[in-house]
């Protein structure tokens, strides 16, 4: 997807959903990266640092992916949907059932979450 960091640059990202919204809510998405720099290797929830480490090869990741769970992030629906509509995002796999229940017990843990995107998450 493209994306806008916080330093305003633009560019492509992968993304996770972490909510299926009801009319007038948004997605609740976190980003997704596989530079390892300062980040740790055991699978799973690292709630403390706000992350979610899921190892290359597992799910649909052809590399080492950390979900950044510190830096949630509220789309409209609507343009989420027209971003995806128009191809700027585009689906790459969906997380196992199992895989998505661990990392909701993840977001429950990290510190960085509010309470109002909690609320959209774990339903």
């Amino acid at each position: 997807m493209q994306w806008k960091f916080p330093d305003g640059a633009v560019g492509e990202k992968l993304i996770v959903t972490l909510n299926e919204p009801k009319a007038n809510e948004p997605y609740i998405v976190c980003t997704a990266t596989s530079k390892p720099k300062n980040k740790p290797k055991t699978p799973g929830c690292h709630a403390e640092l706000g992350l979610f480490f899921i190892p290359a090869s597992t799910e649909f990741f052809k590399k080492d992916t950390w979900l950044q769970l510190y830096a949630l992030t509220e789309i409209e629906a609507k343009s989420f949907l027209q971003d995806h509509f128009q191809r700027y995002c585009e689906v790459k796999g969906k997380l196992s059932l199992e895989m998505i229940g661990q990392v909701v017990q993840c977001i429950r843990r990290c510190p960085d979450v509010t309470k109002h995107q909690l609320s959209l998450i774990c339903r």
